[in-house]
């Protein structure tokens, strides 16, 4: 009787340790998961509005120290170059968790040459603790202007 009692609170013991370590895991886990996945919403949002030239939308996810030339570069991208359309190829979280590298791949033209193009981009986001949201700091467009400009 005392070695099944004594089994019994190892077992049990055993259990309350195992049931902690799974619950601990899951939450790192679910904000691992929740910082991907507001940076993907984050990704998607702002890249969608670049495409549809609704630079206003896009300029939510610019950081302060970046956003006179968020302008220029929008007023170049503007005369010269039409996204058709973007893929997220690969997020890759870094600084636990707390910036992200990206790699987007887009279809794209020239509006002085109009033939279809395809490259892929290397964007970098960063996680604004003060503004509780994600931010671009490269964005990576400029690669698709042409040469020259």
């Amino acid at each position: 009787m005392r070695l099944t009692m004594l089994g019994s609170k190892v077992y049990r013991a055993c259990l309350v340790l195992f049931a902690t370590a799974a619950l601990l895991s899951c939450g790192t886990l679910s904000s691992e998961q929740k910082s991907e996945r507001d940076l993907l919403s984050a990704i998607d949002a702002y890249n969608t509005a670049f495409r549809w030239e609704n630079y206003k939308a896009a300029f939510a996810w610019i950081p302060p120290a970046a956003q006179t030339r968020f302008w220029e570069q929008a007023d170049a991208f503007h005369k010269s170059v039409r996204i058709l359309e973007f893929e997220v190829r690969d997020i890759v979280l870094q600084n636990q968790g707390s910036q992200g590298v990206v790699m987007l791949n887009c279809r794209f033209y020239l509006t002085n040459s109009p033939s279809l193009q395809s490259k892929t981009i290397r964007q970098t986001w960063q996680y604004a603790e003060k503004e509780k949201k994600w931010q671009v700091l490269q964005d990576g467009y400029s690669a698709l202007m042409p040469s020259g400009s």
